[in-house]
């Protein structure tokens, strides 16, 4: 009986430490211009907004970060098209091919922190909504998910192996 008893909690151990897949969460299709929100894993993901329209390549950047300069993350997309569209989310570096995303850590401003790949970026993507030219506004939403690549030497940086961000967007941009 005792054997029977260890191989069950054996195997609903094994099945509890199989990587989980993160679920999806409803998130709101707009918000108020300044008010966008990210989730992190599901839970609100406090941030600051950089959007740039690289005039030379003629590109759009989005950057949501949180942190200071102890310990930045920052998740990025960029080599997007100036115009609106639904993207696909990729990690290669290729103008127009839809949204080129990177998330991960700098500390103390000079040092990679925990590096993180792209994964499942078939269920990803980051679009475009509502792009105002004249007045620099720009909507959209947007669903990507990570893993941790590289640790870089650094312990508990307070972020899970696997990420899964949701976000909405309405901010202003600038021209640079």
């Amino acid at each position: 009986m005792r054997i029977v008893y260890f191989c069950m909690l054996l195997i609903t151990t094994l099945f509890a430490c199989q990587d989980q897949e993160i679920s999806d969460i409803e998130i709101s299709n707009s918000v108020e211009l300044g008010k966008s929100e990210v989730y992190l894993n599901g839970e609100r993901y406090e941030n600051f907004t950089e959007f740039f329209h690289d005039t030379i390549n003629d590109q759009l950047l989005f950057a949501f970060r949180k942190g200071d300069e102890s310990l930045l993350n920052s998740l990025s997309f960029s080599f997007l098209p100036v115009s609106e569209g639904e993207y696909i989310v990729h990690n290669t570096f290729e103008l127009y091919l839809g949204a080129q995303s990177y998330f991960g850590q700098t500390v103390n401003s000079e040092f990679d922190g925990w590096v993180y790949k792209l994964i499942n970026a078939e269920n990803g993507f980051f679009e475009i909504s509502k792009l105002d030219q004249e007045n620099m506004i720009i909507e959209g939403d947007f669903k990507v998910e990570f893993e941790v690549e590289s640790k870089n030497g650094f312990g508990d940086t307070g972020l899970p192996d696997k990420v899964k961000f949701q976000g909405v967007f309405h901010e202003n941009y600038i021209k640079v």
